[in-house]
């Protein structure tokens, strides 16, 4: 993520740009950015009892090198429940699944006929 510079943040110090750090770059600090009464609930809440992520001695560490979305457990946008129980909600998977498939595959036979670049 940060290469070969010699700048290496620390971790908290990349969870200050990802979350208040980052609301306020893109000019959004008021509605969301951290956790405060007024502001837009939108969390991430990991599992943070899976094999990849115990033991867990730093919480910020853990989820910046260890977690991967399949550690997610529930997220709220805007105060909606979007996943629970590390399932989404109010999704019709199956039938998404299935559109994204057809889609895919008419975009397949778009790109092979002839003339296309």
């Amino acid at each position: 993520m940060w290469g070969d510079t010699e700048i290496q943040p620390k971790s908290h110090d990349a969870r200050e740009l990802a979350t208040p750090g980052g609301a306020n770059a893109i000019g959004l600090a008021h509605p969301v950015g951290s956790v405060t009464l007024g502001k837009r609930a939108n969390l991430i809440v990991t599992r943070c009892h899976d094999i990849n992520m115990v033991p867990v001695n730093n919480p910020v560490r853990a989820l910046m090198f260890h977690a991967h979305p399949g550690n997610i457990d529930t997220v709220l946008i805007n105060g909606k429940i979007m996943k629970q129980n590390g399932e989404l909600v109010g999704f019709d998977w199956p039938k998404l699944r299935i559109d994204i498939n057809d889609r895919a595959a008419m975009l397949q036979r778009v790109a092979a006929e002839p003339g296309f670049v």
